[in-house]
């Protein structure tokens, strides 16, 4: 009775430590990183959070904008070297102007930019409409960076259209679950 007593604390204990430390959070950024840790699977639902800046292209005056996007996207199918995405919802805020998410697509894979740190490329084209219902196209191309200070971070560069102008955006984020 003793010995049945003490081998379930030890269980209970041992369970209570070791679960813990075999159970890692997920970074979606760090899915495709190598074929043995391509962990993401069709019909997973991943998100991008990023704040950045922006500028209309070719404007004397140097128009600028502040950023922040956030991105749902799922995976749609598994390439043989990456995932394509359906973007599901969304928005993108221009300085007070929010756009919304209508459809949109996209794809992810590894990439052998080792001189720019990049462990990942990924392209995104998303359709979008304003506050007054006009329609926004933004094209965004991006990477998975290594950084010392902190970890997996998204580099992307993007062009915003809408109503005749074209915005050139930079922003920073993070990929999750």
């Amino acid at each position: 009775m003793r010995l049945r007593r003490t081998m379930t604390i030890l269980s209970a204990l041992a369970m209570l430590v070791v679960i813990p430390l075999v159970i890692v959070p997920i970074d979606a950024t760090s899915i495709l990183e190598s074929p043995e840790s391509a962990r993401v699977q069709v019909g997973d639902i991943l998100q991008i959070d990023s704040r950045g800046r922006g500028a209309v292209r070719d404007d004397a005056d140097q128009t600028r904008v502040l950023v922040k996007m956030h991105l749902e996207f799922q995976v749609a199918s598994r390439l043989d070297r990456g995932v394509s995405f359906f973007v599901l919802q969304g928005y993108l805020v221009m300085n007070e102007s929010r756009y919304t998410v209508v459809d949109g697509r996209g794809a992810a894979g590894r990439t052998n930019r080792v001189r720019l740190n990049i462990t990942i490329s990924f392209v995104f084209r998303v359709n979008m409409t304003g506050p007054d219902g006009e329609p926004l196209t933004l094209r965004i191309l991006g990477g998975v960076k290594r950084t010392e200070s902190h970890g997996l971070v998204l580099v992307m560069r993007s062009l915003a259209v809408v109503d005749g102008l074209e915005y050139v955006l930079w922003q920073l984020g993070r990929a999750h679950r």
